[in-house]
């Protein structure tokens, strides 16, 4: 790893500091943008994912407010519909 930016004399009439302060600034935005396409391609990757699962019928919660009624999707985790009335009702709300 790089020295600490904060390890390098800051003398304003210390040319070789200021230039080593630099390269340092250099090298970290270098880092900070791989990490940034890193991040960015993640996000795509997770996204293009969901969008998968979103178009499979097969995949449970995935479109619940799409199903239609009587659809056994409906009954697998992701529909909630009613629940909140039902706690009221209940006494839980």
């Amino acid at each position: 790893m790089a020295p600490d930016i904060r390890d390098i004399d800051r003398s304003p009439d210390d040319e070789a500091g200021i230039h080593a302060r630099e390269r340092l600034l250099d090298d970290e935005l270098r880092r900070l943008r791989r990490e940034s396409d890193r991040v960015g391609h993640d996000i795509d990757e997770a996204r293009k994912d969901w969008e998968r699962k979103r178009a499979d019928r097969g995949v449970p919660g995935a479109r619940p407010h799409e199903d239609s009624p009587g659809d056994p999707l409906n009954e697998v985790a992701g529909n909630w519909r009613g629940t909140a009335q039902a706690a009221e009702e209940g006494g839980q709300g």
